[in-house]
């Protein structure tokens, strides 16, 4: 019924405008003799310009792009004056829907609709490309008109049409211009037909606009990021750059991220480059060139290796601040492992904390970063030379004690007592097949110890397990993903729930809580575990026993205490927090690793022995392998707690059937009162 009215009210107003401009050939919008043609000749194909009688145009103001079309027909020319006069005597939101029949008039009197379009949109875009706009409205209606036609009368754009489409949509936003796409079919002819249009604007200096049809039209291949982007950059446009690079694919993605390297360089004069690109001066710095690389490398997840300069230029400062808080502020840290992260990819860099490690004294970090990047001896030797405070004596000294993996400094310390050729780190099944052969023979003792990054949601990262004479690092990170979840479950029950095996553990209880949620397939095994001994709590049972005396102490605490006063020594403890995820793991992290959990074999030797001692003295006996509590989160089957809803629940029932009896009774006691009542009135 609104559809009706409207069409109605048009029709009116159109019998109005015939009567008010009737006689009047300078005002009409639309050419009378035309209405008096049949529809199959108003629905003509586009004719040729060059067939058609034409005038000189003459236009309020130069349109922005060169047209293709600097001639049209008198009659055309008519419609879009009088289309532009009454849009700007009518522009409202009530007035739009005549607008519409106006423009739609005028198309289908054009002897070239696309053309006409095109001239239109040519002399309006400025005035305004929102969806009221009078060049929406004439691309709008000419769309309409064009997908309501059938068969051999459906008109279709010619190359020349296309190609002023392409100048005049340069000029506009990005949204009408993917409706300029649309209407005139852009995506049908072959993309170096637009590429004279766009180098005609790269000439003119227009790189925004130039950019704009290469986004809309694809053509990012037709085209370097030095002739568009680099432009673009200099004119400090970084929105504009990173709306170009987000269709434009990973390849000029990469190549611009090499671009902007090589801009960050300390020897690249930024105002010799601008120049080259065609712009005469910019206010770009070098800083901002940073700030922009860093963003496209997070947004679109780049690598460092497009960008060495920018790479050696953090790496530069952050070994600076790391080298400056280790020996100037002399603060605690894990310097030495941050500064191999920093440097491990430049060997220039190697140098400079080599030589700024000699110069502040710190003969062993240097040359054991000396070995371990490779560095020349002489450069070493040379480095130490200048400071004179050193001989090549001492550098041997601490190069061979390099070599056999306890240098001086480390000497105070329990030193793993197997050769690090019988670690074996496993990453795979056919290594993990082989440890678990060794475990599993009967009789063997195993001591257990996990390493993992301390956050809320923790997961296990390493976990040791020793024997004898071998240590088995199993990687906990890729480890689970590359064998069967049945296979890790055995390995579990073997450690953790069988009678063959003795495991041996140090607060093993937060290992064994790590472990479930790592592997929460296999929970049901840990609620059924077997010989599992934890050092700490036998530790304490035998200080329970002793008689009161002297008893040796330990600086020390946790494990490295225990190992001290039963081994002699302390553990060295400086890879505790280090990143037990990072792969590979360090020289320092494997033996540390291995030494936590092999240092258990020769503590449960010596606590065994005390309680024999003990069991001897007291004449009673001492359980060697004593059981612990389960850990949180692992129950044993059938003794699960109920949580706090499923306790209210049970008391909210016993509550409500307690109220019933209570109310059955009170019924009860009402029924023989009213009965006796009945009975007193009766008689």
């Amino acid at each position: 019924m609104i559809y009706v009215l409207e069409r109605l009210l048009v029709w009116i107003w159109n019998q109005v405008e015939k009567f008010v401009y009737e006689g009047s050939d300078e005002d009409s919008l639309v050419d009378d003799s035309n209405f008096d043609k049949n529809e199959s000749d108003n629905k003509s194909s586009c004719v040729d310009m060059e067939t058609v009688d034409v005038v000189q145009l003459e236009t309020e103001n130069e349109p922005g792009p060169d047209s293709l079309i600097q001639l049209l027909p008198e009659s055309d020319w008519k419609r879009i004056k009088g289309l532009k006069e009454r849009w700007c005597s009518e522009n409202k939101r009530k007035s739009t829907l005549l607008m519409r029949s106006h423009v739609r008039e005028a198309l289908v009197s054009s002897l070239d609709p696309y053309a006409f379009c095109l001239h239109l949109l040519e002399t309006t875009y400025r005035h305004g490309q929102g969806p009221q706009s009078l060049a929406r409205v004439a691309l709008t209606e000419l769309h309409q008109w064009i997908q309501g036609m059938t068969g051999s009368d459906v008109p279709f754009p010619k190359t020349f049409h296309k190609e002023m489409a392409v100048q005049v949509g340069a000029y506009c936003n990005p949204t009408l211009f993917q409706f300029i796409h649309l209407v005139y079919d852009l995506g049908c002819e072959p993309k170096a037909l637009y590429e004279p249009c766009i180098w005609k604007l790269i000439e003119k200096k227009m790189f925004k606009e130039a950019a704009s049809c290469v986004s809309v039209l694809h053509m990012y291949a037709n085209f370097t990021v030095d002739d568009i982007l680099l432009p673009l950059l200099f004119y400090n446009k970084p929105s504009l750059v990173e709306r170009y690079l987000e269709e434009s694919g990973q390849k000029t993605r990469e190549v611009f991220l090499k671009l902007l390297d090589t801009l960050c360089c300390d020897g690249v004069n930024l105002d010799v480059v601008c120049k080259s690109a065609n712009v005469e001066r910019t206010t770009v710095t070098k800083k901002q060139l940073r700030k922009l690389s860093d963003k496209l490398v997070k947004q679109y997840s780049l690598y460092d290796v497009e960008r060495p300069n920018s790479a050696l230029t953090k790496a530069t400062s952050a070994m600076n601040s790391y080298l400056y808080l280790k020996y100037k502020k002399q603060s605690e840290g894990k310097w030495d492992e941050l500064l191999e992260c920093c440097v491990a990819q430049f060997p220039s860099l190697q140098m400079q904390a080599v030589d700024a490690m000699i110069s502040n004294g710190d003969v062993p970090t240097a040359v054991r970063f000396a070995r371990k990047f490779n560095i020349p001896s002489p450069h070493l030797l040379a480095a130490m030379e200048r400071q004179g405070d050193h001989t090549r004596s001492e550098i041997r000294r601490y190069s061979e004690s390099l070599v056999t993996g306890i240098s001086p400094a480390h000497q105070k310390y329990y030193a793993l007592p197997i050769l690090f050729e019988s670690i074996h780190f496993v990453d795979d099944l056919p290594k993990l097949q082989g440890c678990m052969k060794t475990i599993s023979k009967p009789g063997t003792v195993v001591g257990v110890d996990a390493e993992w990054r301390p956050t809320p949601s923790a997961k296990m990262g390493l976990l040791q397990l020793a024997v004898a004479d071998e240590v088995y690092l199993l990687d906990m990170v890729n480890l689970p993903a590359v064998i069967p979840n049945a296979m890790m479950t055995e390995l579990i029950r073997q450690l953790f729930a069988s009678s063959e095996t003795l495991t041996l553990g140090y607060a093993i209880s937060s290992d064994i809580e790590v472990l479930a949620a790592t592997c929460s397939y296999a929970k049901s095994v840990l609620c059924d575990m077997k010989r599992v001994v934890d050092l700490w709590r036998f530790d304490q049972s035998l200080k329970e026993k002793e008689e009161q005396g002297p008893r040796p102490e330990s600086e020390h605490r946790g494990l490295s205490g225990l190992v001290q006063v039963c081994l002699g020594l302390p553990l060295d403890k400086n890879e505790q927090m280090s990143d037990w995820e990072r792969r590979p793991l360090r020289r320092s992290q494997i033996i540390y690793a291995a030494l936590d959990a092999h240092c258990l074999l020769g503590v449960y030797e010596v606590l065994c022995a005390k309680a024999r001692r003990l069991s001897f003295e007291l004449r009673e006996e001492i359980n060697l392998e004593p059981s612990i509590n389960l850990v949180k989160g692992v129950k044993k089957k059938g003794t699960a707690v109920p949580n706090v809803p499923e306790v209210m629940i049970l008391l909210t029932s016993f509550f409500i059937l307690t109220l019933f009896q209570d109310y059955q009774q009170l019924l009860q006691i009402s029924k023989t009162s009213s009965s006796g009542w009945y009975c007193n009135a009766s008689a």
